[in-house]
């Protein structure tokens, strides 16, 4: 995604700037693709393949990455995790990712 457009997340896309929640899920989109390359396809619920990666390991990856804040003994803040849980309902929602039992894969 190019610098200043809407986010890939955005369910009904507006000219607007990007929030922290769109930059975010942005970067989620980016950390599972990068997590994806490594793991061995499996069906999907509906028989697709694909590649599911733990919810747990993108969050270290996009943390990993500068898009959280942490509190002084290095865990997400309150904040950080409810961004996290917004942009990843934004993705679900916007039908770019499936969750189930702690992971999430592709649409």
């Amino acid at each position: 995604m190019s610098a200043g457009l809407v986010s890939d997340c955005a369910v009904a896309p507006a000219a607007r700037k990007q929030s922290e929640v769109d930059i975010i899920c942005s970067a989620i989109l980016a950390a599972y693709d990068r997590l994806a390359e490594a793991i061995e396809p499996s069906s999907g619920f509906n028989g697709a393949t694909v590649r599911k990666v733990d919810i747990d390991k993108v969050r270290e990856e996009v943390r990993s990455r500068g898009f959280f804040d942490a509190n002084e003994k290095g865990h997400l803040t309150a904040t950080s995790r409810s961004h996290f849980r917004r942009a990843k309902m934004a993705a679900i929602q916007a039908g770019k990712f499936v969750e189930s039992d702690g992971k999430i894969w592709r649409a």
